[in-house]
């Protein structure tokens, strides 16, 4: 905060608040608002209804309330200026890229006369792109469950099952074994494979169909993330040729990680031995993204990302062959970038997986 010549930080988007406060928020339509000033207590601003969440979540900082009648009239932002002023605070920082024009608008107009605001959303990401051991072990404890998924899916697999009836069985066991989720996970057959990220439907699974399958979820906050992509029955001699093109630019593009490396010159192995094989076209998303508090945040492995990758960074390696009408392959793994190179945090096979 310092070095950006800042004061404070007023922060909304609910992961930057958990990063800085422990506290975990689902926000709907009432904000909440963390003031953090490196001279006093940080200060939450939430609707009355969240109080006793907030403290739940054993935060020690202040509290101040708003109502419905003053989240309604929006005269709820007094609060914030009454904090701003209170502490002398004038050069703010806020999530430019969180942060809609309203509230900014809002909080421009309680604020000290001579208050300056500078974008600091850079700066929450420099400070959440490397992990520590704590969030390492939760990603990991994320990744087992969602490995644990991906092991219960294949007794679901069976001609004439739809895809939206596997992506509910599958929603209810993750939850069952402790992943924190919110919608169904991606399970998509024949030719809708070929939808990077489609909506499950009501399509059943015929033999011969490449069947993605592809859902994150949290534990402690944290991702994991993993797409498999098995077929149902014996593939043709085409699938097999794209899966195995697909899984030589996974593995070689994990092969190349180590601190140094960029997040675009890795992105580019795996694009190089997919545009090799014939099959450039039909790669229509970066090979990566990092993931933790989101599951998609920096660092993100596509070729305008020149992000130098260092230890502690976690993120997804996930080249994909998409033909449209036809079928799509992906096989998404997490890794840990290491001292010396990197550590791949998931366990399942990458190899085609044929369900008789």
């Amino acid at each position: 905060m310092q070095n950006k010549g800042i004061d404070s930080m007023l922060l909304c988007k609910p992961e930057n608040l958990f990063y800085l406060s422990g506290v975990r928020v689902q926000i709907t339509t009432r904000p909440l608002i963390l003031i953090f000033n490196l001279d006093s207590k940080p200060v939450f601003v939430i609707p009355k209804l969240e109080e006793d969440h907030v403290k739940e979540m054993s935060w020690s900082g202040e509290i101040r309330t708003y109502s419905d009648a003053e989240f309604l009239d929006e005269s709820w932002y007094k609060h914030v200026g009454e904090v701003l002023k209170e502490n002398s605070l004038e050069r703010m920082g806020i999530e430019k890229n969180y942060m809609n024009l309203g509230m900014f608008e809002n909080i421009k107009n309680v604020a000290p006369t001579k208050s300056e605001f500078e974008d600091c959303s850079n700066l929450l990401v420099d400070l959440r792109i490397t992990k520590s051991e704590e969030e390492i072990a939760a990603t990991r404890d994320a990744i087992r469950i969602v490995e644990e998924g991906h092991k219960y899916v294949n007794s679901l697999l069976r001609e004439d099952a739809s895809e939206k009836q596997i992506a509910m069985k599958l929603f209810f066991k993750l939850l069952e074994l402790g992943l924190e989720r919110e919608k169904l996970p991606i399970v998509l057959s024949g030719p809708r494979g070929a939808l990077p990220h489609g909506i499950p439907s009501e399509n059943t699974l015929k033999k011969g169909d490449f069947i993605v399958i592809d859902y994150s979820g949290k534990v402690r906050g944290y991702t994991g993330d993993v797409t498999r992509t098995p077929v149902l029955g014996k593939p043709s001699e085409k699938q097999k040729d794209v899966y195995n093109t697909v899984l030589q630019a996974n593995c070689e593009a994990r092969d190349a990680i180590k601190p140094g490396m960029k997040a675009s010159e890795i992105d580019a192995i795996a694009r190089t031995i997919i545009a090799k094989a014939g099959y450039g076209p039909y790669f229509i998303h970066r090979t990566g993204h990092g993931m933790g508090l989101e599951t998609h945040e920096r660092p993100f492995i596509g070729s305008t990302d020149h992000t130098v990758l260092q230890p502690g960074m976690i993120f997804t390696i996930e080249p994909g062959i998409y033909f449209p009408g036809k079928f799509g392959v992906r096989i998404e793994d997490n890794v840990l970038v290491t001292d010396d190179g990197y550590e791949t945090l998931t366990t399942l096979s990458r190899e085609l997986n044929v369900i008789e």
